[in-house]
């Protein structure tokens, strides 16, 4: 549990409930989601369409669709991470002994091509190279307000790769969530565990390509494709196994999982700044005034 609350001094606290809050989050949802992706949520046609030379399978039936409030509880996890980084910078000019106000937050430029802009506050009118993050970080010292522009994803990934990602994808989720809903799907995954070929008669064939599709549960969406490349008109093959599916929220790839790093990342983020703040009785590594 992150420490006592002082409202005399400026704190973390606010910023780690916060990722604390989002990872509770993600562990009450982890049984719902695993229960899901373990069962039968679906069935498989029992022919599969054919295509050119692929022969494509698809769903043909849904028993059990995922639940449509895991996607308002994963936007209540990515509200959780986001304010935690607002909280950060709103602490860090408190710290800096400055008045924070509503132009404070957490700048996330993701985008190479549109940099930050000129800045707007009056305060920074006319300061040559002054950006839209200096009005954002308007009251953060220098060091602190340096770290948080090195951190920016727009810079690329070479340097500070994970936590940059983790940003972009926090920042990019969190304008899906406060848009539209971000729908819980079934990503099929790149791969079975187990090749579902089998050659059973005739010549063997060179290879069974198998490609999966990654996407949302229903009725008719493709699940994989295959073909026989090699062989000869007597070959025969048959397709048996399990198809792995999980859940993934607005991209294909954005699952439980990858949830879980990004919150972690978010949390390291918060906690680089650790050393600037009054330390309190179970806080003893913390520093008395902002760090150097």
């Amino acid at each position: 549990m992150p420490g006592e609350y002082r409202p005399d001094l400026p704190s973390l606290l606010g910023s780690r409930l916060k990722v604390e809050r989002a990872q509770r989050h993600l562990d009450e949802l982890e049984p719902e989601l695993r229960a899901y992706s373990q069962g039968e949520p679906y069935r498989i046609a029992d022919k599969p369409d054919v295509e050119d030379e692929w022969m494509i399978v698809r769903i043909a039936e849904v028993w059990k669709y995922p639940d449509p409030r895991w996607g308002v509880r994963v936007g209540e996890f990515l509200h959780d991470l986001r304010s935690a980084l607002d909280n950060l910078v709103w602490q860090l000019v408190l710290v800096n002994r400055k008045e924070p106000g509503d132009h404070n937050q957490f700048p996330i430029y993701t985008d190479a091509e549109k940099p930050p802009g000129s800045a707007r506050l009056k305060q920074l009118k006319g300061v040559p190279g002054a950006t839209r993050m200096d009005d954002m970080l308007w009251g953060v010292a220098d060091n602190h307000s340096a770290t948080i522009k090195e951190l920016q994803p727009y810079l690329g990934f070479h340097v500070h790769g994970e936590q940059r990602v983790a940003l972009t994808v926090l920042a990019a989720l969190s304008n899906i969530d406060k848009h539209r809903f971000v729908h819980p799907a079934v990503g099929i995954r790149q791969r079975a565990d187990a090749p579902l070929g089998e050659h059973v008669a005739g010549p063997p064939p060179r290879e069974i390509e198998v490609t999966f599709t990654m996407g949302p549960i229903y009725p008719g969406a493709e699940l994989f494709r295959w073909r026989v490349l090699g062989g000869t008109s007597q070959t025969k093959v048959t397709m048996e196994g399990e198809v792995p599916h999980d859940i993934a929220f607005s991209h294909q790839a954005m699952t439980l999982g990858r949830l879980d790093w990004m919150c972690e990342r978010i949390g390291q983020i918060v906690e680089r700044f650790a050393i600037a703040f009054p330390a309190s009785p179970d806080e003893p590594n913390a520093a008395h005034g902002p760090s150097s």
